[in-house]
Order: structure tokens, then sequence, then C-alpha cells
């Protein structure tokens, strides 16, 4: 499902984003779709990849993170 337009697609249609490794503050795109950790789904959607620019809601799902201290 995509984290913006909460629509589901199949994961093909998807991109997948990773939680930031130790001391980075953004989201790691996850090409293969196998990468460990928590992940962000979101669709092809041109209005979507744009909102996505400022989507913050993996902050807390990935427990702080990418904060800074």
């Amino acid at each position: 499902m995509c984290v913006i337009c909460r629509q589901r697609f199949s994961k093909d249609e998807l991109y997948r984003f990773t939680c930031p490794v130790h001391g980075e503050l953004t989201l790691t795109a996850d090409s293969t779709g196998k990468t460990p950790g928590r992940g962000f789904y979101l669709c092809r959607d041109a209005a979507c990849r744009n909102k996505f620019e400022r989507f913050k809601g993996w902050q807390k799902k990935c427990k702080g993170v990418g904060h800074v201290h």
C-alpha cells in the first residue's frame, strides 16, 4: 500500500524505502525489495512522489533513527 494515497498495488508497482542507517536523516531507496528493516512503499503517481518528499511519518516508525539530537 502507498503511504501517501493509501491505495493498494502489487509489490512490483511500488517503490520501497527503508529506515535510515545510523546517522542518516533520509530514507534509503530499496530497489531489490529485500533489504532488511522497516519498509515504506510509494506508488508511481507523480503527486504521491511530490508529497513523499515532505513525508515525515517514517520518523516514529523507525524509532527515532533519523532524528537529530
